[in-house]
């Protein structure tokens, strides 16, 4: 197995798990086929040049008979890579679901966005605006990254799953895709945070700053461990698994947390803003401190 001094968490769980292929004795297109992958996506994987999913090295490692603590560590080794942190740089596609694997696994999720609605809580009209108006994707690309978005969304359909939604007041008034996609957007908010286990809270517009300007995130809260933060660019996620980061982050939540609406007065934000869009007068608004 290669030198885990010098190889990078991709290529050296890529060269354990050829390693383990060759001691089972299977060829690459026979290991790729009990998995349901292309011979050539598994070659990618064992050479390091593309990630590995959680789902992909558990399937590998019951078909080459691991099991006890090396099949745990190396499960636990699927979500990890370089300390700070980890950065994807294969295709976004398949960042995505290394995403949407961590987040199936999650005990709880938050996100906080300052600009945009979370991608979870998107609508496909919106996530198609997103995509086209501030991602410059190509129509085939923006059609790929919505359906990855819309299997990402599945993980809100879990009942078990906590999901905090931290969103900054901007991001209510971009007329992203125009002010009916926008105004349906805002709608969807609003049935969303009424259904169980899923909060919605607006961070305000303040005088001052806050730490949540610095950028958009997801924390992962994983069964037995730590968990992650995601950071997402528009050509690479970033997994950041250090103690000291994860303690900045989870502040970070805190200090958002403190200033931002309750969730009854962020619907009530949410839905003056419907009303704007929709020609209609604005009730007095409630106290937006409640």
């Amino acid at each position: 197995m290669e030198d885990t001094a010098t190889a990078s968490p991709t290529h050296q769980l890529g060269a354990d798990l050829r390693a383990l292929r060759d001691q089972a004795k299977l060829s690459l297109a026979d290991a790729a086929k009990t998995i349901d992958v292309s011979v050539t996506k598994l070659s990618k994987m064992e050479n390091g040049k593309q990630g590995c999913r959680y789902e992909d090295v558990a399937g590998l490692l019951a078909v080459y008979g691991v099991g006890g603590a090396q099949r745990t560590a190396m499960l636990s080794r699927a979500l990890e890579a370089d300390k700070p942190g980890w950065l994807l740089k294969f295709p976004m596609t398949d960042q995505i679901e290394t995403l949407r694997a961590v987040e199936v696994r999650a005990d709880a999720i938050t996100v906080f966005q300052q600009t945009l609605i979370p991608g979870l809580l998107q609508t496909t009209p919106y996530i198609l605006a997103v995509h086209n108006e501030v991602g410059g994707m190509s129509r085939d690309e923006a059609a790929d990254r919505l359906a990855a978005r819309l299997r990402r969304q599945a993980v809100l359909r879990h009942p078990a799953t906590p999901f905090l939604a931290l969103i900054g007041e901007d991001a209510l008034h971009h007329r992203v895709g125009g002010p009916l996609v926008l105004r349906d957007q805002l709608k969807y908010l609003l049935e969303a945070g009424q259904r169980p286990r899923i909060s919605i809270r607006i961070v305000p517009n303040l005088d001052r700053g806050h730490p949540g300007l610095d950028g958009p995130f997801v924390r992962l809260y994983l069964p037995g461990r730590r968990g992650v933060v995601h950071l997402e660019g528009r050509e690479y996620t970033h997994f950041l698994e250090n103690r000291a980061d994860l303690e900045r982050y989870d502040r970070i939540i805190e200090e958002l947390k403190a200033i931002a609406l309750s969730e009854h007065a962020s619907a009530g934000l949410i839905a003056d803003v419907v009303r704007e869009l929709e020609g209609k007068p604005i009730d007095e608004p409630a106290a937006r401190l409640a």
